[in-house]
């Protein structure tokens, strides 16, 4: 290799590394410098996530069927005299896709986790399996993510309340807990190793009070029929944890 061809290789190495630091860069403090106020929407399916979600996008009460795909979109959200811009994101509850929620942990200032109160009696343990995988979630437990249990449907005549969705919830993780093995390393989506966090107190009877995150349970109905009225019931309540997550 001749001095002028060494002398061009090197100047082209070095303006590629140049680029390649400034792209990374770039992306890093974009990333860094964002303000987290993203809303991870979860749940089974059927649940009636991507009806609150367009509910918060459109404002009323739209009729949805099964999401395939995932609904992410920023929206300006009006309450109390309070104007703020929240990303919603609405993740299907098909095993095969939920799983992707951990990609937007990064941004997230808040989960809805929302249940039917008129099936939980029947699909408790499908609920706290995906639940589960939620709360020992790294980022999820470093960063005391607040999760808002949303009891949804509460206008059905077999649903349960609130308290009671707490206690089969309680139970059923400290079962799950007690069959996980939580020392295992397990890979992240990225192939990354991570240590699932051990779920509540070593000894104790599992109980929502004993994780970092803000825990709180809420009842609603968002319910849309060809032959009934649209049932909407808690959306002042619901607006307004949305907000003190925006504030905080």
């Amino acid at each position: 290799m001749s001095i002028v061809d060494f002398l061009i290789y090197s100047v082209s190495f070095a303006v590629f590394i140049f680029l390649v630091y400034t792209v990374f860069n770039q992306r890093f403090n974009l990333f860094s410098n964002k303000k987290k106020n993203g809303f991870l929407i979860l749940g089974l399916p059927d649940s009636g996530k991507t009806t609150i979600w367009a509910w918060f996008r459109y404002i009323i009460l739209l009729p949805t069927q099964t999401s395939i795909k995932i609904n992410d979109e920023e929206v300006e959200i009006q309450a109390m005299d309070r104007n703020r811009k929240a990303h919603l994101i609405d993740i299907p509850g098909n095993p095969k896709i939920r799983p992707q929620f951990s990609q937007y942990l990064p941004i997230c200032t808040g989960i809805l986790f929302v249940i039917d109160s008129s099936k939980i009696s029947e699909n408790y343990h499908s609920v706290a399996e995906f639940l589960y995988q939620i709360l020992v979630s790294n980022l999820v437990f470093e960063n005391e993510i607040p999760i808002l249990f949303v009891c949804n449907k509460r206008d059905i005549e077999k649903s349960i309340d609130k308290s009671a969705i707490q206690d089969i919830l309680e139970a059923e993780l400290e079962e799950l807990r007690n069959t996980q093995s939580n020392a295992l390393d397990k890979h992240d989506d990225n192939g990354d190793f991570q240590n699932e966090v051990f779920l509540g107190l070593d000894g104790a009877k599992f109980k929502f009070s004993q994780l970092p995150n803000q825990i709180t349970f809420m009842e609603t109905s968002f319910t849309t029929s060809v032959d009934k009225l649209p049932v909407i019931v808690g959306t002042s309540d619901l607006l307004s944890w949305v907000m003190d997550q925006l504030d905080e």
